[in-house]
């Protein structure tokens, strides 16, 4: 260790609380990016249609890959609802 630095903390040991809120935020998180991803997508969709025409090769690549983040988020967020599940079952 280099002069003045302090030693690394020890980890907290978490309640069963600290842990929830911890998967509480993140799926709060989660959520927000969901909401700003569909902003995006939809942005391109009203794009195509403000201008009457279909979406572009591009567009629709884009349009795509946002969906297809968004169903990985979703997804996410219900494997953490689950472990939030099993962890009020888990600590009762």
């Amino acid at each position: 260790m280099g002069r003045g630095k302090k030693p690394p903390k020890e980890p907290k040991e978490m309640t069963t609380k600290g842990i929830a809120k911890k998967i509480e935020n993140l799926m709060e998180e989660i959520d927000n990016t969901i909401e700003e991803l569909e902003e995006k997508r939809d942005e391109i969709e009203e794009k195509a249609i403000e201008k009457d025409r279909d979406m572009t090769e591009r567009e629709q690549e884009r349009y795509d890959d946002l969906d297809a983040q968004i169903e990985a988020l979703n997804s996410c967020k219900d494997e953490l609802e689950s472990a939030l599940y099993e962890l009020a079952d888990w600590s009762e």
